[in-house]
């Protein structure tokens, strides 16, 4: 199998957005594995794109990962591909959703949570456990100025993503031991351009920053929130 010393990536949300961008920062040294939810162009753009790396395997898998059975299902085709364990988990899946709290209802809510956390969980609980074994993993999700920075319509959105950031900073002192570092992102308003304004980060940017937090200069960072949003979520309106 081509590339199979390489270190393995699960991106999930890494056909497009911040996740190809991610992609694209650590392809000279990691195989990936690609999970998106249904764009079946964007995927095929993102193999094409990433096709000219030499000695790379990567693979897409369709799959809307919203729950602990969809996780186990789609981590189990990954491990039948690549036969080891992964050494880095990135959870950048998910999307804005809005409305206002009274014209909302509880599907909103459910929708939100299973796509913000219930899948994260169940990505997170497939792989920490082999990374468990293994003594060795880095897992990153992706969350949102949205947790503090307060804004109308955002209410299942902001829910959610707390969630997420309070869920990581827990399992990070319960995995530390086994040297499995867990992490949240914060990006702001992100532009997929290296030509940004006021209050606003590239794509570039953010990707640094989860590059950085899975390679081996943070080995001892974990259970750390990092904001990047140009200082738009504390003083910018």
């Amino acid at each position: 199998m081509s590339g199979a010393l390489r270190p393995l990536a699960i991106i999930c949300g890494g056909t497009s957005g911040l996740g190809l961008s991610v992609d694209k920062n650590i392809l000279d040294s990691y195989d990936l594995a690609l999970i998106y939810r249904s764009n079946h162009i964007g995927a095929e753009n993102a193999i094409v794109s990433l096709a000219a790396a030499v000695g790379v395997t990567v693979k897409v898998y369709c799959k809307n990962v919203i729950d602990s059975t969809s996780a186990a299902e789609v981590y189990a085709d990954i491990k039948n591909d690549f036969n080891r364990v992964p050494h880095a988990l990135i959870n950048s899946a998910g999307y804005t959703q809005s409305g206002l709290f009274l014209t909302s209802d509880f599907l909103d809510f459910k929708e939100s949570f299973d796509n913000h956390v219930f899948g994260v969980f169940g990505m997170i609980h497939e792989v920490a456990a082999d990374m468990y074994v293994q003594k060795y993993g880095r897992i990153v999700n992706i969350s949102s100025i949205a947790t503090f920075s307060n804004q109308k319509g955002l209410s299942a959105y902001a829910a959610a993503k707390s969630a997420l950031e309070s869920f990581s900073q827990s399992i990070a002192i319960e995995l530390f031991h086994k040297n499995i570092t867990v992490n949240v992102v914060q990006p702001g308003i992100i532009k997929n351009t290296e030509l940004v304004g006021v209050g606003e980060v590239s794509e570039k940017e953010v990707a640094n920053l989860i590059s950085f937090l899975i390679g081996p200069h943070a080995s001892t960072i974990t259970g750390a929130k990092y904001l990047i949003d140009a200082g738009r979520g504390r003083w910018l309106p």
